[in-house]
């Protein structure tokens, strides 16, 4: 389904759930604005918020990931409740470069 037909004004949302197993994720899209598509060429959605880090690809779903972060949970450096909002938003601006190129 086309976002355009789920997000049409400001403050519109949709829950999307990502589940692989029976420990999942939840992600909430709200639209923030909307973008007068005539004065840009491209237009990219952001990330302006969230909570967590992303599990790796192919950790076991949520239950493998649980495994993981009890691990890496020991070490001090990493807090699993930081979210990278600058290096998200540069992988959306490289997905949508590449659909638009």
């Amino acid at each position: 389904m086309p976002l355009e037909m789920l997000l049409k004004n400001p403050g519109d949302h949709f829950f999307y759930d990502y589940r692989l197993d029976a420990v999942g994720w939840r992600h909430e899209v709200t639209l923030l604005e909307l973008v007068d598509s005539a004065s840009v060429s491209v237009v990219i959605p952001q990330c302006v918020d969230g909570s967590g880090q992303a599990p790796p690809e192919d950790c076991g779903g949520g239950t493998g990931y649980s495994d993981i972060l009890a691990l890496l949970g020991q070490a001090r450096e990493f807090d699993p409740n930081t979210i990278d909002l600058t290096g998200i938003n540069f992988e959306l601006r490289q997905t949508f470069k590449e659909v638009t190129e």
